[in-house]
């Protein structure tokens, strides 16, 4: 017979388990194309990288919110802040390579190098809240008598 502290915790394993594989596997699938790209430094490139990084991203993203409400949005905006700095820092490389003469200059603006990332995670933020569903506020039962 189960009793509630064991409903309790498999919620809880539950939340857990999802918000993990929730934020690695955003994460993994955001900045495969980033790494993996050589003409990242050219505007199709980076659309490249976008649809097939931050797209795909997104959308497991979305599914896990919806699926696992407050644990799988937060799973997904924590892996799109770590992406974002991630991107920051790939974007300065990028520019400085080019600076140096070691590598293509990016055709982009280096705005963008921090417009992409806040934009990636307002936009996680903002699925969040659409698609999540609402929970039901959890109940104090010492209070209740």
């Amino acid at each position: 017979m189960r009793t509630e502290s064991d409903v309790q915790d498999r919620q809880l394993i539950r939340g857990f388990v999802a918000f993990c594989t929730t934020s690695i596997s955003c994460y993994l699938l955001s900045i495969w194309p980033f790494l993996m790209n050589e003409t990242l430094p050219t505007a199709t490139g980076l659309r490249q990288a976008c649809l097939v990084g931050l797209g795909p991203a997104s959308l497991v993203g979305a599914i896990a919110a919806r699926r696992f409400s407050s644990a799988g949005a937060t799973g997904w905006i924590a892996a799109t802040l770590t992406t974002a700095i991630f991107l920051w820092v790939r974007f300065q490389q990028l520019f400085i390579a080019g600076e140096a003469k070691q590598g293509a200059v990016p055709e982009y603006s280096r705005d963008l190098q921090w417009i992409l990332p806040v934009a990636n995670v307002v936009l996680a933020i903002v699925i969040s809240l659409v698609v999540a569903p609402r929970e039901k506020p959890i109940t104090d039962p010492i209070k209740q008598g």
